[in-house]
């Protein structure tokens, strides 16, 4: 999980590629050993581990909204295309929480127990903060990039694939405004992930319009969770999440809650 480290073993001469498996439990020992063995009794290189979304879905999304509603202070509404309501939200630099589909697999979210947010307002680091995060000064966030811009933002010796945020890179310096909020600020390296369309769609497509709006493929994204807590789960976690914080917005499967606070206030 040390992103420097790996970044520096990726730099190595000596080294073409490196693959880092974005966990950092006693598991990698299974995953590997089910690897190993794959080799040997088929002489065959293994197929790449690719979308890691292997964690438990949304069933009862809808139950779980409606008997929290009773209660909450919040309204919703069920949004066919949804992903195109969060990204336009991101394009007014609201802050969205997103619990999509399948939860990620390992230590690191993947854009369905996400955080979203313009990368390029540095303000927005301590927005989410002050909402949910309350991580430390030295603790940055990290940037989600489309594959097609990645060499726009980050510096690559090689090709190497980052689609489970388990390196650091430099980033372009004259890039380097564009994805602010998302960049160590002390020495200006990035962890991104890198999304490729097949790897997650609705998630991809989200960054997409937001590229086609700004021109900038990327946005800032963080694990949706309070801070010394696990990442939520599913709806039940969701929502206890949204409504233990002060985020405004949480993209829900299909449904879109919004805080009626907020919401007043900006009436």
């Amino acid at each position: 999980m040390n992103v420097k480290v790996n970044k520096l073993i990726a730099e190595m001469q000596e080294v073409d590629d490196v693959f880092v498996f974005p966990s950092c439990g006693d598991e990698t020992n299974a995953v590997g050993a089910a690897y190993w063995a794959y080799v040997e009794e088929t002489g065959q290189d293994p197929t790449p581990i690719g979308p890691i979304y292997w964690g438990p879905g949304l069933d009862g999304t809808e139950e779980t909204i409606r008997n929290v509603a009773r209660d909450g202070n919040f309204e919703y509404e069920e949004i066919e295309h949804i992903e195109d309501t969060v990204a336009d939200l991101l394009l007014e630099n609201k802050i969205v929480a997103r619990v999509s589909d399948r939860m990620e697999f390992g230590a690191r979210a993947l854009g369905n127990r996400s955080i979203l947010a313009d990368p390029r307002d540095l303000s927005n680091v301590q927005v989410i903060n002050n909402m949910i995060k309350m991580r430390d000064f030295w603790m940055p966030f990290a940037p989600v990039i489309l594959a097609e811009s990645q060499d726009k933002y980050i510096r690559r010796a090689k090709p190497i694939r980052s689609p489970y945020m388990m390196f650091a890179f430099d980033t372009q310096p004259d890039r380097r405004s564009e994805i602010i909020a998302a960049v160590h600020q002390a020495d200006g390296t990035a962890r991104p992930q890198i999304i490729e369309r097949n790897y997650n769609p609705p998630y991809y497509d989200i960054l997409h319009r937001f590229e086609k709006s700004t021109g900038l493929g990327a946005l800032l994204n963080t694990s949706f969770n309070l801070h010394g807590y696990p990442i939520a789960l599913g709806p039940k976690e969701a929502m206890w999440v949204f409504q233990n914080s002060q985020l405004e917005y949480l993209a829900l499967g299909h449904y879109l809650l919004q805080k009626k606070d907020h919401k007043n206030a900006h009436a």
